[in-house]
């Protein structure tokens, strides 16, 4: 109970106004999809000395830890993420942000493949309008290069012409 009071009062600061604190809770919310839900064949391991944490090291019978829940929250915590990348109100770091994460969470978790990819073509035709043309570049730099490294996975075969069209079009 504790746990989850502290991850949902965390979580709670997404709608901040302060985006340095925006940023860490993305980074948080990163960590918690991917501890909640279950490694599949052809994830990619973390980078460097993380261990790889994921549902699979829960029995599914666990007294305290209930895996249906835990998965049902990383889903709702994947959507947020989704929709703070949507939201024209959202500043350039946060969204680059939200960029890494949606790919990591890709990478690592391919199941999440086709959201992310579907994601980022709506961000492509829907970036915010308030941002500068430097900020602009900035993220679609970032964003070219996220999906790039997306590439190179085997879940991402089925999806080579989504991505192919959506590099040409940055």
């Amino acid at each position: 109970e504790i746990l989850q009071e502290a991850k949902n009062d965390i979580c709670s600061k997404l709608d901040g106004d302060n985006d340095g604190i925006r940023t860490l809770v993305i980074k948080f919310i990163e960590m918690v999809i991917l501890a909640q839900t279950k490694k599949e064949q052809g994830s990619e391991p973390p980078k460097g000395t993380e261990s790889d944490v994921s549902l699979d090291m829960i029995s599914p019978n666990h007294v305290i830890l209930k895996t249906t829940e835990l998965r049902e929250e990383a889903g709702m915590l994947l959507g947020n993420v989704l929709e703070l990348t949507a939201s024209p109100e959202i500043s350039s770091i946060n969204l680059m942000t939200c960029i890494s994460t949606l790919c990591t969470v890709a990478r690592q978790r391919p199941i999440h493949i086709s959201t992310v990819i579907q994601s980022f073509e709506l961000l492509h035709a829907n970036l915010p309008p308030h941002f500068s043309s430097s900020q602009i570049n900035s993220v679609t730099k970032h964003l070219k290069s996220q999906i790039l490294a997306l590439l190179r996975l085997p879940a991402s075969y089925d999806y080579n012409a989504q991505i192919t069209t959506l590099l040409t079009a940055l």
